[in-house]
């Protein structure tokens, strides 16, 4: 989806990379991405004129990053998380589960996130444990960063709602990425429990 968007297999691999990691050099980025850097150094230049990346020289370096100033970075970032990278992981490897939800909030969500932010996770449903430590070490792998995970079966989601669990009101208070599930369904649910809540 994204490479016709972006109509480049490197540049959506390009932006992948830079999303969730840290500025990196030209050689380091041609090495991960395993494109040679001249056809690296020409998609990256093309980033930099949309303002999608920038650049800055360390030394004798030029240092390439994402833009987080950029006015659609969020749209961005949120694309890929829902549609590459981890998005399409989770998607996956939770299609024939019982995951009811699974849900990316926090920092990465609000778009608040740096180089060293975590991913929060919450799973509401049943999923075999170690099923789940191997999808969670393949995205960490994947995306370069750690993911705290939070993970209830639906009785306790259906009685954390009712209860207003501060987790919960804290979730639909601020921007979240549902990666499976219907948000509306999901926010309807803690809902009922935030109103008695107070």
């Amino acid at each position: 989806m994204l490479e016709k968007l972006f109509k480049s297999k490197t540049t959506t691999r390009l932006l992948e990379l830079l999303l969730f990691s840290k500025p990196l050099h030209l050689r380091e980025i041609s090495r991960r991405i395993d494109i040679t850097p001249i056809y690296v150094k020409k998609e990256l230049e093309t980033l930099e004129q949309l303002g999608l990346v920038s650049s800055k020289k360390v030394g004798n370096l030029c240092i390439w990053g994402i833009n987080r100033r950029s006015p659609i970075y969020k749209d961005i970032k949120n694309l890929f998380l829902k549609t590459e990278s981890l998005g399409a992981l989770l998607q996956n490897a939770f299609k024939r589960s019982a995951i009811d939800y699974a849900i990316i909030y926090g920092s990465f969500a609000k778009g608040t996130e740096n180089e060293k932010s975590d991913i929060d996770l919450l799973l509401v449903g049943k999923i075999n444990q170690s099923s789940l430590m191997r999808i969670i070490s393949v995205a960490e792998r994947k995306t370069g960063r750690e993911i705290n995970y939070v993970l209830w079966t639906k009785a306790e989601f259906l009685k954390n709602a009712q209860e207003g669990h501060h987790l919960l009101i804290n979730i639909i208070k601020n921007p979240l990425i549902m990666i499976k599930g219907d948000e509306r369904e999901f926010r309807k649910s803690v809902g009922r429990g935030s109103d008695r809540s107070f």
